[in-house]
């Protein structure tokens, strides 16, 4: 887990993921990476054969062609903040 999605986002949020029939440019989603972690990021380009991603606050796109099979679902929400909670225990 990373502050790659910051500031959409923030490392140790919990956020709200809901399965779509299809994706698109713009879209947040998370996804199983080749080494069995789960990421979320932007998709930032679409072709034929699958999706390219980027965390939003990282300089360069991810490498890795994502395929739809690989995809768990579309960032809806944050559940729970940890941003909110630093502001409030000061």
């Amino acid at each position: 887990m990373s502050d790659s999605m910051n500031p959409v986002f923030k490392k140790n949020d919990i956020i709200i993921i809901q399965e779509q029939n299809e994706y698109k440019v713009g879209d947040i989603v998370a996804y199983i990476a080749d080494d069995g972690n789960i990421v979320t990021h932007r998709i930032i380009e679409k072709n034929e054969n699958g999706f390219y991603t980027k965390g939003d606050n990282n300089n360069t796109k991810d490498e890795t062609l994502i395929h739809s099979n690989s995809i768990i679902g579309k960032f809806k929400t944050i559940l729970y903040s940890s941003k909110t909670r630093e502001n409030t225990s000061q």
